[in-house]
């Protein structure tokens, strides 16, 4: 059995994607659809009309980026959580520690890519 947090799938998929370990990651939900590719990632509204909405209902942006904000967005979830004592703060302190570790391995990734 794993050490590792909950928090664990959704992030480990798109950090082996940028890794190049897998072709494609596919996830659906009820108000967006996420494609993922080693390079990009399209997030895309499914729900779209285009007769009502202005706005282009999809979104592009390098599948580095994507998980930097995924991990941003889970660091912080847990650190407001524990604050306001939804969560123990020992099981914030262990996903956020979690989440720090895959923040260098991103970078570690990101770095390799450049050279």
């Amino acid at each position: 059995m794993s050490n590792e947090p909950i928090i664990q799938p959704i992030t480990q998929i798109p950090i082996y994607q940028i890794g190049g370990n897998i072709p494609e990651y596919r996830h659906g939900g009820n108000a967006s659809s996420v494609i993922s590719y080693k390079d990009y990632t399209i997030i895309e509204d499914p729900f779209y009309d285009e007769e009502k909405d202005e706005i282009e209902p999809i979104c592009k942006l390098e599948t580095v980026e994507f998980v930097k904000i995924i991990l941003l967005w889970a660091y912080e979830t847990y650190k407001y959580k524990s604050e306001r004592g939804v969560i123990a703060l020992e099981e914030a302190d262990m996903v956020m520690k979690w989440i720090e570790q895959k923040v260098v391995e991103v970078k570690s990734i990101e770095n390799e890519s450049i050279k």
